[in-house]
Parts: structure tokens; C-alpha cells; sequence
């Protein structure tokens, strides 16, 4: 008997077994990484969620330390919209006083180095 004899061809039946296994395998793979994905943005989800009852909660506990003429007079400025001049001033003073300081120290800087130039 040679071996062409013993090895038997590969029947349609045993092809299809190997093509619905392989299919299965993949699709079963596939399904774990859905679920995992899933998974993983639900606890996303909710830990955004619980950050921000989080963010109100305190919020809400601030306000209530506030003497009650403070939180009307901040609640007036925020409906009349007087709160964006302040705010705009606020930031354009942070930035003049950023700049000074970025100046004060390259200055300094230029003082230490200039020693080091004239040798």
C-alpha cells in the first residue's frame, strides 16, 4: 500500500467541520473583544458620572458655605454678564504680571552672563 492509498481525501463534510470551527474561533475571539470593549466604556461611562455628581456635590456644598449676600450678588453678576469684564481683566492682568516676571528673570540672566561674555 503506498501512501497516497492510506491518506484518504479530505471529505466535503470534514471541510465544512473545519470551516464552521475556524469561523467559530474567530467570531468567538471577536466576541470577547466586544464585550471587553463594552465593558470598558461602561466604566468609563459611569466613572464620568461619578466624577461629575462629584463636581456638583461640591459645588453645591460651596454655595452653601457662602454667607446668602454672596451667592445673590454672584448669581445678579452672572445673569447680567458683568462677570465676562472682570474676567477679561483678571486674565489680561495674569498675563501682564506672567510677562514681567519672564522679563525680570531673562534679565537676570542676561546679568549672569554677561561676565562670562567679556572673557
Amino acid at each position: 500500500m503506498s501512501m497516497s492509498e492510506t491518506m484518504q481525501a479530505p471529505s466535503a463534510d470534514g471541510r465544512r467541520t473545519a470551516l464552521i470551527k475556524g469561523l467559530t474561533a474567530a467570531g468567538g475571539g471577536g466576541t470577547v473583544w466586544l464585550i471587553a470593549r463594552r465593558a470598558r466604556k461602561r466604566r468609563q461611562r459611569k466613572a464620568a458620572e461619578r466624577a461629575a455628581r462629584q463636581t456638583v456635590s461640591r459645588v453645591q456644598e460651596m454655595a452653601q458655605r457662602l454667607p446668602e449676600q454672596w451667592s445673590e450678588t454672584v448669581s445678579e453678576r452672572l445673569e447680567d454678564d458683568r462677570w465676562r469684564i472682570w474676567a477679561a481683566t483678571l486674565a489680561v492682568l495674569a498675563w501682564v504680571l506672567f510677562r514681567m516676571a519672564e522679563l525680570r528673570q531673562l534679565r537676570r540672566l542676561n546679568r549672569a552672563m554677561a561676565p562670562a561674555a567679556s572673557l
